[in-house]
Order: structure tokens, then sequence, then C-alpha cells
């Protein structure tokens, strides 16, 4: 199970039954860790649930430099009490150190916690994995996650940071090839730069490694869905729910391609999990309401999400979104501050960076000659993602509206058709996205749109979509 899933039991002997019915386990590992200069003592459970049954206990007095001996004897000795047989990877696994070098494990941990989605607290989470791995350069757990900070500042801040997270991805799989973490990193960062099906063959080798990494066959779940694979995204997101059941991401993963292959199913299944979860949900909850030609529902929804979350920017990316689909009064200020900040972040559902919308609402109001220099860098920073390998559908559909804004209707209907081909299987978002209306009556249009939609009918026929509310975690208490 994830630590994420079990991350808000605090005190799992009170809360054995509670934990068993939500996340359906077998047996529990407690414990606890005292720290006093450099001696460690651990005290360790494994109990059997729901009854509580002591199957396994001990106590560890060790100093910080031995402490990863102590996980290594946890590890094997538990395997043991539950007459569990350790293939020889697995034992391998177990028992290389991380680092020996035990300040840098701690700065490690440390940085464990700090948002990524917060500038600030990725910032800090950086500061101490350099300081880690400057403390130990073989230290590959850290390069991999490193790399992951990169990324989540690549996603704001571009190709730069995006290409340091590939290298430190790199160096992690360099120190250690099996190294699960490592293989996910640097599929996620390449995923960056649009190379998507090595992306997605790393990103299934670090599941082969590691068969319980739930978060990357969440995001693998995502890669399929943003690819038009939807049945592909049903099977690794359902894969993904029982190993954390309790965390909104899982939610939101399914909900993704429920949205595109039948948004009335996925609106059930969305508003049962919003009882408990808003991360990810309340989002796709307003993304629906925008694709039913309600933007102004799902700017109000997500506005209440922004004030509760300050400084997170996908939350502001999507509220920017909808303000500009909504027109609302302040869609301009909020654009000219997203152009500033982060003027090559793409938008979290459609498709555009913030230049292409800021464009589009200057010749709404028109102002072409301000739109121009818009126009011509948001059109030069897709030539270079597609001249370096971008295979995303995500450029190409923003062209397709830059150039309809340049007055080119043909060259706008022929790229729409690629990014079809290249997995936008959106059929509603285009017929209210105000950056296509010049074409929504145009023949072609619509014989595109019916082209999505009879390859999601084919998809949607693929898998089951019975019975999905029964998956949201409160309906098993």
């Amino acid at each position: 199970m994830s630590r994420n899933a079990v991350a808000r039991f605090k005190d799992p002997t009170a809360q054995l039954a509670e934990m068993t019915r939500e996340l359906n386990i077998g047996a529990v590992l407690a414990g606890t860790v005292r720290h006093a200069g450099s001696q460690v003592r651990v005290n360790v459970q494994l109990l059997a649930s729901p009854s509580g049954e002591v199957m396994w206990s001990e106590q560890y007095e060790r100093t910080v430099s031995n402490i990863f001996e102590v996980q290594s004897d946890i590890a094997f000795r538990v395997a043991r009490a539950l007459q569990a047989s350790l293939a020889p990877e697995e034992r391998a696994r177990i028992e290389r150190l991380p680092t020996s070098n035990a300040a840098a494990y701690e700065l490690y941990l440390k940085q464990q916690p700090l948002s990524s989605v917060v500038p600030e607290r990725n910032a800090e989470g950086l500061r101490l994995l350099d300081e880690a791995i400057a403390l130990d350069p073989k230290f590959a757990i850290a390069h991999a996650a490193r790399a992951r900070r990169l990324r989540f500042s690549g996603n704001r801040t571009g190709r730069d940071d995006t290409m340091a997270a590939v290298a430190a991805a790199q160096t992690a799989l360099t120190i250690d090839p099996q190294l699960a973490s490592g293989h996910y990193q640097f599929g996620m960062a390449i995923l960056h730069l649009g190379r998507i099906d090595e992306a997605r063959r790393s990103i299934q080798h670090a599941i082969e490694l590691d068969t319980n990494y739930y978060i990357a066959m969440q995001d693998l779940a995502i890669i399929e869905a943003n690819s038009g694979r939807l049945d592909q995204a049903i099977y690794w997101a359902r894969r993904a729910l029982p190993l954390a059941p309790n965390v909104s991401g899982s939610y939101y993963t399914l909900g993704l391609p429920l949205t595109l292959l039948d948004d009335r199913v996925a609106e059930r299944f969305l508003t049962a999990a919003a009882r408990r979860f808003s991360s990810g949900v309340e989002e796709l909850l307003a993304v629906i309401e925008m694709r039913r030609g309600n933007a102004a529902a799902g700017f109000e929804r997500m506005r209440v999400r922004e004030a509760a979350n300050p400084g997170n920017a996908g939350v502001t990316s999507l509220v920017n979104e909808l303000a500009v689909y909504a027109d609302t009064p302040d869609a301009a200020e909020r654009l000219d501050t997203w152009v500033k900040t982060f003027p090559s972040q793409r938008g979290w559902w459609a498709p555009y960076t913030p230049r292409t919308l800021r464009a589009h609402l200057f010749m709404r109001a028109g102002q072409p000659e301000r739109a121009q220099p818009l126009i011509d860098a948001a059109l030069a920073g897709i030539r270079q993602e597609i001249g370096g390998g971008d295979r995303r559908p995500y450029p190409l559909y923003e062209e397709a509206a830059l150039q309809l804004m340049l007055g080119h209707r043909d060259t706008a209907l022929d790229l729409f058709d690629k990014a079809i081909d290249a997995g936008v299987l959106d059929s509603e978002f285009p017929k209210v996205d105000p950056l296509m209306a010049a074409i929504r009556h145009e023949p072609r249009f619509i014989a595109s749109l019916s082209r999505i939609e009879r390859l999601v009918a084919e998809m949607r026929q693929r898998v089951d979509l019975s019975g999905l509310e029964e998956l949201v975690a409160p309906a098993r208490n």
C-alpha cells in the first residue's frame, strides 16, 4: 500500500478497524522512532488486521550510521512473518543501501513533505536535495527526487529546467540502473519534451521493477488519456486505485479518461468522490461544466479552489483558462500576469500557452497589432517543440488556433485533423472553444468532430463503465 494512502492514519493500533475497511488490508506495520544525537531507537510491531494480533515485534537501538541495517532487517523479518517469499531481485533491492551518508539521507527525508506545485516549497526542496547530493554524489534516489522537482519547475519555466530534470534522472540511472523511481522520473521528464513512446516504455519499466508503483500507473493512465488511448488509460487507472483508494489523485486519474469516454458517468463518479476529495476532482467537475458550454459555472467552482490553494500553479492555470472561456471581467488582467510569469506553461485542460490566450483576447478587442508579437512568440515555441521531436497533440491544436487568428482557415483545419491523429479525442471542447469559433460551422470541422466521436465510441465498447461509483472509498465504510 502506498505511503500516501496510509499517511492520514496517525495511530494504526487505534485505527486498525478503520484502516482495514478503507484500505482492504491484511496487516499493518506500526512503530516509533526516537532520535537523540547519534542514537536511534526503533520499536516496531506487525499487526494482523482487523484483530490487532501481534504477529511479530522487535526493538532496535543503533547509531544513525547503522540505521539502514535496521530497515533491511525489518523488511526481511516482516516477509518471514507473512510467509512471503522474496525473489532474488527483491532481496537485492532490500539489501541495497540508498546512501552511506546518514546526514545526506536526513536532508532527503526533510525535502519529502515539501510541495512540488508551490514554487517556493519546490525551490526549498531542491536546495535540500542539492545539499544531500553534495554530501553523497552517488545518492541515486536523491538524484531521482531532484529530477521530479526540476520537472515541476519545468512545467512553469520551460525547457531548461526540463532538460535539467532529464539529466538528473539519467544520473540516477547511471548510479543504479534498477532504480524504479529513476526510470519513472526519466519517463516523465522526456514526456515534457513530447517523446511519448519512449516515456511510456520507461514508465512501464518502472512498474515492472516496482509492481506497487501506483503513481507511475496513474501517470501512465494520464499519458494514455492524453494520447487518445482511453481504454488503456482506464486499465492503468483501475490498476492503481486499489493501491491508494483514499488518495484524491486516484479519482482524478480515473475521472480523466471517463470524462472523455462518457461525461455523465464521469460526473456521477466524480461527484461521489467530491464528498471526500477536492484536488483534481473539483478541476474535472469544472471541466465538465466548461465542456457543456457553461464555463462561468466552472470558473466559479475553481475560484473557490484557488482561494483555498494560494500558490498552486495548476489550480491557477485552470482558473485563468476558464476566465477566458467565461469572458470574465478580470480575464485580461489574469492573462497579463500569467504571460509575465509562465509564458510557456500549457493550460490545465486546453493545450494553449498563455501567450495564445492573451493574443485571442487582443484580437477579440480589435487590437491585432498587440496580438501579433504574442502570436509570433507562440508559433516560434511550437516550431521549437515540433523540431525537437515533440509528438504530443497539444502543439498542433494550439497552432490551429493561431492560424485561425491569422485568417488561415484551411491550414487550421489541416492542423486540427493532425491533432486528432496525434491523440486529441475531445469532441466537446472544440465546440465551445472560443478560439475555434471561426470554423465551428465548417463542414470539415464538423466531420472531424464526428470522427472523434466514432473513435471514442469504439473505445467505450472495450471498457466496462458499470459500478464505478462503488469504487469511491466512502462507499466501503
